[in-house]
């Protein structure tokens, strides 16, 4: 007799150094954690500024999410939860950064150049 006991996904976490941004969008980037012995069905990215009250939230079935609309040089924090038939696990690691000055675009950290956004 074997016992499997499952429970929602352990929280993913955001890779920072694999984080594209532009003066409108952040591309996030993350890895799943444990999945609690249930497949991975969806992951659920919020993201919000600081003085927002309230968070927004994007589905996504792939590791990767363009959170797009964001305001030119403002802060913005997201966290990413994972979830399975069982339910939705906790939200990961709480990323926070600044989109760019209007025309600006970074990949991972390593460069930057100007694009036409």
């Amino acid at each position: 007799l074997t016992l499997t006991v499952q429970g929602p996904p352990d929280p993913p976490t955001i890779e920072a150094q694999l984080v594209e941004k532009t003066s409108s969008s952040f591309t996030l980037i993350w890895a799943p954690g444990f999945s609690g012995l249930s497949p991975i069905t969806r992951y659920v990215v919020r993201s919000k500024k600081p003085s927002d009250a309230d968070w927004k939230t994007y589905p996504s079935t792939t590791t990767t999410y363009i959170v797009t609309g964001l305001e030119p040089f403002a802060e913005y924090w997201f966290q990413v939860a994972a979830e399975n038939a069982i339910g939705l696990g906790e939200y990961g690691n709480l990323f926070k950064d600044k989109t760019h000055p209007k025309g600006m675009i970074e990949s991972g950290g390593l460069c930057n150049h100007f694009s036409a956004d």
